[in-house]
């Protein structure tokens, strides 16, 4: 593997276009990382680069069956991070250790309006992929501790990136730009690997598409409390309490039951959407912290500008 791109996220931020539409149809090796390879990633005290880089190799040669071409693309969004920014992931030691592994790997990093994230994130828990039951004022008050705005404070991550690997190394891109001119920003990815192909799409596909309508919203979030405590119930009565909860949610018979339940969530919120369609919207401007974010938000847009001169305001970004 002679040239390594390495998409780092964020999420919510077209990761999945990317990775099903986009990286698979390039002449590169492509490798969505599985949770192997990021649960190895992430020790600080301990991380074998070289095994590390075996095992990808090994991973791309079962995929390809022979390194065919010269660059290699891996990818995942939670390298960034958790989405939520809690501190079950440290995306400062996974940067270290990607440096260790691929010290010479060229970084893909893909951000988005932070209000945006924040509306995203949540909805997609409520309707789509999660159980979230809080409203979107006690998620943005509750998450906000836990560390979901210092997360979207770009600059800190992207600094830290472009120290380890250099300034050139790192491509930084806003989702806007690709809703704005998606052959643009999807060619701006290509010459940054220096692939001569151009990328064509006349329409990008809509990929894990969720909903703000505040109805359905409403709808899903007591069944969500009903369908999370009923899980929590099951645990209780199956004596797993001693197991933490991440772990009793990744049990097999756990997942299928939980992938089960989001399916039927995903299929009825495309039926509602069609028929609450034009009703009102939630919208993170609305909540009473909004102003002290903007100004947050603001003042980390404006060092992100400084560090990779990427014009955020031209996409309203909160900027001076």
């Amino acid at each position: 593997m002679k040239k390594i791109l390495i998409h780092i996220g964020y999420h919510k931020s077209g990761s999945t276009f990317l990775q099903q539409d986009v990286f698979p149809n390039l002449p590169v090796q492509f490798l969505f990382l599985s949770y192997d390879h990021f649960n190895a990633l992430e020790p600080e005290s301990y991380f074998d680069a070289d095994a590390f880089r075996k095992k990808i190799t090994q991973d791309i040669k079962e995929k390809y069956q022979q390194i065919k071409y010269e660059t290699t693309i891996l990818s995942h969004e939670q390298l960034s991070g958790a989405p939520n920014g809690s501190d079950i992931i440290n995306p400062f030691a996974i940067a270290n250790n990607l440096k260790k592994a691929f010290p010479q790997a060229k970084i893909l990093i893909i951000i988005r309006n932070q209000f945006a994230y924040i509306e995203s994130i949540y909805t997609f828990r409520v309707a789509i992929k999660g159980a979230e039951y809080r409203t979107f004022k006690r998620y943005i008050a509750e998450e906000g501790k836990v560390g979901l705005f210092k997360h979207i404070e770009y600059h800190q991550l992207i600094e830290y990136y472009v120290k380890l690997f250099g300034i050139k190394q790192i491509l930084v891109l806003p989702l806007e730009y690709l809703k704005a001119d998606p052959n643009s920003f999807l060619n701006q990815i290509t010459e940054f690997i220096n692939l001569p192909e151009k990328i064509n799409f006349s329409k990008v596909p809509k990929r894990n598409v969720s909903t703000k309508l505040v109805y359905i919203l409403a709808i899903w979030r007591p069944i969500n409390f009903v369908f999370h405590h009923s899980l929590l119930a099951i645990r209780f009565l199956f004596a797993e309490n001693h197991i933490d909860i991440d772990e009793f949610m990744s049990h097999k018979p756990v997942k299928r039951v939980r992938f089960a339940y989001y399916n039927v969530k995903r299929f009825s919120t495309r039926i509602m959407n069609k028929l609450l369609k034009g009703t009102k919207r939630i919208y993170a401007k609305e909540n009473p912290e909004y102003h002290q974010l903007k100004k947050r938000f603001e003042k980390s847009n404006d060092h992100l500008n400084e560090i990779v001169e990427i014009d955020l305001k031209k996409y309203n970004y909160q900027s001076n």
